[in-house]
């Protein structure tokens, strides 16, 4: 048997040493697809509801059986009336006009499938509740379809703030507690 030679192992080392650099500098991370997303354009931020001791603050008597939860993120507070069944009363304060009657009028109206309405068709959709805050335009919505959805809103609107007093949730269950949320709106006060 003839032993390698020194020369044997330089080849053998090279062409392993050639093949290991080959092979490194060949290999690639190679991007197969991507996926980029549009930058959205800055939002302003959100209107939050005010802190005690900062602004206006909204209060009311509960109804008898009603609990109260403070808000939070954008809710100044929730409210869950007594009763059975599913409904809720959610408590929003915004910034100025807030888009303005029309537009949160067919927001709710969308939130419910309900076609959006035009200008003229908004004074015999809307009563007024009156209350120590001042006039509140009062809202009542029902979905169409098999599962009824219904949506009862107080939109109180003051010259720098719009206060969204909402009752939503199963058709029946807003029916049911849907006189003492019109007696509600008018115990509002402002502090």
């Amino acid at each position: 048997m003839k032993h390698p030679t020194v020369a044997s192992y330089r080849l053998v080392a090279a062409s392993t040493l050639i093949l290991v650099i080959g092979t490194l500098a060949c290999r690639q991370d190679r991007v197969t697809h991507a996926r980029l997303l549009k930058a959205s354009p800055p939002s302003a931020p959100a209107a939050m509801p005010p802190e005690p001791g900062q602004g206006e603050q909204l209060r009311w008597t509960l109804p008898k059986g009603w609990t109260e939860a403070k808000g939070e993120g954008m809710r100044y507070a929730t409210l869950q009336p007594g009763g059975a069944g599913k409904a809720e009363v959610s408590v929003i304060m915004l910034a100025g006009a807030s888009g303005g009657e029309l537009a949160n009028v067919n927001r709710w109206r969308g939130q419910l499938g309900l076609p959006p309405v035009d200008e003229a068709a908004l004074p015999p959709l809307r009563t007024e509740v009156k209350s120590s805050a001042g006039g509140v335009a009062l809202y009542d919505f029902t979905s169409d379809g098999q599962t009824k959805s219904r949506m009862v809103v107080g939109l109180l609107a003051k010259p720098d703030s719009s206060w969204f007093i909402k009752l939503n949730g199963d058709a029946a269950a807003v029916g049911a507690v849907r006189a003492d949320f019109v007696t509600l709106l008018g115990t509002l006060h402002l502090d």
